[in-house]
C-alpha cells in the first residue's frame, strides 16, 4: 500500500514502505500549519491495483475581517 498527499499547487509525493503512512500524516500535519486562507491539502492511499481513495481532505477557512462584512 503507497500513502501520499497533495498539496495546494497539486503537487504530489508519495510514501511507500513500512513507515508509509506515518511519514503521510506527518507531511500532512506541517502542510495544515502552512496552509493559506482558503487552501486544501489532501492526504490519499493507492491499493495494489492502483485504486485512489482519499483518507482525509483539510481546508483552511478564510478568515474574513467583521468590519467588511458589517459595512
Amino acid at each position: 500500500m503507497k500513502y501520499g498527499i497533495e498539496y495546494p499547487n497539486g503537487a504530489r509525493e508519495t510514501y511507500t514502505g513500512r513507515e508509509a503512512a506515518g511519514e503521510a500524516r506527518a507531511a500532512l500535519h506541517v502542510a495544515r500549519g502552512a496552509m493559506q486562507g482558503g487552501e486544501s491539502v489532501r492526504l490519499f492511499s493507492v491499493s495494489e491495483t492502483g485504486n485512489e481513495s482519499t483518507l482525509e481532505r483539510v481546508t483552511q477557512p478564510r478568515m474574513v475581517d467583521p468590519s467588511t462584512i458589517l459595512n
